[in-house]
């Protein structure tokens, strides 16, 4: 039996409301575009946290929906917000109540190799799973990435 290349948890996770900005993007552009997004961002969290930006810090999301088979994709930088506050031009999405493949990654350098390993690589069906290909996945960035840069990123799976 072959080694998984990385470890991979099954979680059950509680809904998350977020709010933040989105860009249409594809798979070729994403190494441009979602840093783009995220700088763009940045400066804005205070406004969906309602902290000082000086104290904005902790749980965020990078969250991938409306994937395509020809790699389109939309791509959100958000963090939990309330959805009856938006700022202005954010909007809110849901990552729903589910189980989900987890894995740890210590470094953003390996977030396109780790995408690729958890849709492509990893024996999702020898754990007992099919990925739903459906339902949002996501990076949840903490205060581990904060301090050494690793972030946790999360597939969505069904029981098969």
């Amino acid at each position: 039996m072959a080694q998984e290349k990385f470890a991979v948890d099954i979680v059950a996770l509680p809904e998350v409301v977020a709010v933040g900005l989105k860009i249409d993007t594809h798979f070729a552009q994403a190494a441009q575009g979602c840093p783009a997004l995220w700088q763009a961002f940045m400066p804005r969290m205070h406004e969906v946290s309602g902290k000082a930006p000086e104290e904005v810090h902790g749980e965020s999301y990078g969250i991938s929906t409306d994937m395509q088979e020809h790699g389109a994709f939309t791509y959100w930088a958000a963090l939990p917000g309330d959805p009856n506050n938006l700022p202005a031009g954010m909007q809110a999405v849901r990552l729903p109540k589910g189980v989900y493949a987890r894995c740890r990654v210590d470094s953003l350098a390996k977030i396109g190799e780790i995408y690729t390993f958890l849709y492509q690589g990893w024996d999702a069906a020898r754990a007992g799973y099919a990925v739903n290909y459906a339902a949002p996945c996501f990076e949840r960035y903490d205060e581990a990435y904060i301090t050494d840069g690793s972030f946790a990123l999360y597939v969505p799976v069904n029981k098969q």
